[in-house]
């Protein structure tokens, strides 16, 4: 089973975690894949070794911007030229090693104050040798299941287009914060949407649990999908494949980028 384990993602860093190399290692040697996501502002060269060595699969850089100012208008006390270094550092090193891993995408959210940079940002990311660029829409406030789906209610000509008929988050993938809480997806957070604690009850026990079951038999038997848990009661593949028990509970107000 390829797993991603997401350690501090909804809180900090994960770089700024002293063993976050220590479990991607033990990930490593149990054949689970793993991403983090990281703005990159604290890193060493002898992180960098530890990136590679331990076997990271991904990494996304959080890098808003082509331009200290435009950069530090969201990412505020951050520091662009350092950011850049340590990237640059990064590229090197796994050239260095002869590794392919880890991936290495440039991620930019896109405002209405960094639009213009947007090019510049894939011109900058291509010259270092990043592996991957992807450019997303940005919100004022966290972006999260429930937003998802209400985008696709109020589309709804778009759902039968853009949602396919199964969630691959449920069999592929964990998320797993600095407290131990395991999550279904990338965009749930919240207390009331953790599936289990690592701390509390083994991850077999948690994967294999009544909240993991009941989330996917909306998918292997919809119909009868009765204890459907949050926050897979109002995402978008509840929307689609069982609408009666769509049950959107959270919305935040989503900022759109031309």
């Amino acid at each position: 089973m390829g797993n991603k384990l997401l350690d501090n993602v909804i809180t900090m860093d994960p770089f700024l975690n002293k063993k976050i190399f220590d479990m991607v290692s033990y990930a490593t040697k149990n054949r689970v894949g793993t991403t983090i996501h990281s703005n990159l502002n604290y890193s060493t060269e002898e992180m960098a070794r530890k990136a590679v060595e331990s076997g990271l699969t991904h990494v996304y850089l959080s890098i808003d911007g082509a331009t200290q100012e435009t950069y530090a208008s969201y990412r505020v006390m951050g520091n662009l030229d350092k950011v850049i270094d340590n990237l640059k550092t990064l590229v090197r090193v796994k050239k260095e090693m002869g590794s392919k891993l880890p991936l290495i995408t440039w991620k930019y959210l896109v405002f209405e104050h960094n639009k213009h940079e947007v090019g510049m940002a894939k011109k900058m990311a291509a010259e270092i040798g990043v592996d991957s660029t992807e450019v997303f829409n940005g919100t004022l406030v966290p972006f999260d299941i429930y937003d998802e789906a209400i985008y696709y209610q109020e589309r709804n000509d778009l759902i039968e287009q853009k949602v396919g008929n199964q969630c691959r988050s449920l069999w592929t993938s964990v998320y797993i914060n600095l407290n131990g809480g395991v999550y279904p997806c990338s965009l749930a957070y919240r207390d009331t949407e953790v599936f289990g604690n690592i701390h509390d009850l083994s991850f077999r026990d948690t994967w294999n649990g009544d909240l993991y079951r009941n989330a996917r038999m909306l998918f292997s038997n919809p119909e009868n999908a009765d204890h459907v848990p949050v926050p897979c009661i109002a995402c978008k593949y509840c929307l689609k494949l069982n609408p009666s028990k769509f049950k959107p509970i959270y919305s935040a107000k989503v900022v759109q980028a031309e």
